[in-house]
């Protein structure tokens, strides 16, 4: 057992009690093989953090938790009750450079990685493409056709509809290749990211298993 590992423990404390921590209000993201998810943290301690997402997800034993300025910190769970949860830091947190945002990468919004298939919509055309990530803000995606800076442009499909949230219409801001960062005409509240997340991962993986299901062996059995 590493000494990291030594500090996971039922209740995340030494003294075998559950430390009381300091009362926060971060926003942060879980990341998981379920996908990821913003959430608030609501107490910190070096050993143990709480935290509740917006909207229903899967609190796996092992996850990651990444901040604002891109830190990622392993943690393990101890406990859940519908959206709230109580995790265990691998290695100890430093608290106070944790609070002031000490590290190597510049703070900003939080961004989900996604992956999904939508349609992008552009100069009165159509085209299949990549919703690679999603922030309040903005979004990244993976296009077939070329796209220029100021360029105006829609995204539409499953998960995206106007219910959830505005329209996802921006303007290109930069363009890495086949990658393209769109600027969203107008930005999100958090939760309507939270859900427009959820809804987006669902249909991902409905379509996977439809897709599993139609190209299994005959006889097989999908789990």
């Amino acid at each position: 057992m590493t000494t990291c590992d030594s500090a996971v423990r039922a209740d995340a404390h030494p003294a075998g009690k559950e430390e009381a921590g300091r009362i926060v209000c971060r926003i942060a993201k879980l990341r998981g093989t379920a996908g990821e998810a913003p959430c608030i943290l609501s107490r910190l301690s070096p050993h143990a953090v709480h935290l509740r997402t917006l909207h229903d997800h899967r609190f796996e034993p092992r996850m990651e938790l990444e901040t604002v300025n891109g830190q990622r910190h392993a943690i393990t769970r101890i406990a859940h009750d519908g959206r709230q949860a109580r995790f265990a830091f691998v290695c100890p947190l430093d608290v106070a450079g944790f609070l002031a945002d000490r590290a190597p990468f510049a703070r900003r919004g939080i961004r989900l990685d996604l992956g999904c298939p939508v349609r992008l919509v552009t100069a009165g055309c159509a085209v299949p493409a990549v919703l690679l990530d999603l922030s309040r803000e903005g979004a990244g995606v993976r296009s077939p056709i070329w796209l220029t800076p100021g360029q105006r442009v829609r995204l539409v499909g499953e998960g995206l509809c106007d219910r959830v949230g505005p329209d996802l219409s921006g303007t290109v801001r930069r363009v890495e290749g086949a990658r393209s960062g769109i600027v969203l005409d107008r930005a999100m509240t958090l939760e309507a990211l939270a859900l427009r997340v959820r809804l987006l991962q669902a249909c991902d993986r409905s379509e996977a298993r439809g897709f599993a299901a139609v190209n299994a062996p005959p006889g097989s059995a999908l789990h």
